[in-house]
């Protein structure tokens, strides 16, 4: 059954999905947060409810989820909108940076390094924005990454990010 018909298992399933995380010992939700959580429509399933937890406990500054911290799920429709457009603007630039590698270039040429191009360009700012994210908490950013926190280090100092 969808989550909003068993409401009773929203607080057992956030408190696993902080230890799932990784940041159980270093959080608890607030009754305040946890009754924001009780009323929330719930479109989606468990994973909304995960995804509102995981991103609370970047935000939060203290060792307390309260319901500031709490970001409202989208509705599907909302969410598919905005996913579309996010992808849409993606694949658009995309294409802008690789059109604008060929401009300038004699005919028959084709740059070359094209992936290695793209990614000194792209990486540095998705780094810094999940750096922004995680307040700096390279464990944090290395996890939302998907790469080891040694793997993130040499990233950041490639990409000459000292201070994050």
């Amino acid at each position: 059954p969808p989550l909003r018909e068993r409401r009773e298992d929203i607080p057992v399933l956030a408190r696993h999905f902080l230890n799932l995380a990784g940041v159980a010992e270093r959080f608890a939700i607030s009754d305040a947060a946890m009754e924001k959580l009780l009323l929330q429509p719930w479109h989606g399933n468990v994973r909304e409810l995960k995804n509102v937890i995981e991103r609370a406990t970047i935000i939060a500054r203290s060792g307390t989820i309260e319901p500031n911290d709490l970001i409202e799920p989208m509705t599907p429709r909302a969410m598919a909108a905005s996913q579309t457009s996010d992808r849409t603007s993606l694949l658009a630039a995309t294409k802008h940076w690789i059109t604008g590698q060929f401009n300038g270039l004699p005919e028959g040429d084709v740059p070359d390094r094209l992936y290695e191009k793209f990614l000194e360009q792209v990486e540095p700012v998705l780094l810094r924005e999940v750096l922004e994210a995680t307040a700096g908490n390279r464990q944090e950013a290395a996890r939302l990454l998907g790469i080891h926190r040694q793997t993130l280090r040499e990233k950041l100092r490639k990409c000459n990010i000292d201070d994050a």
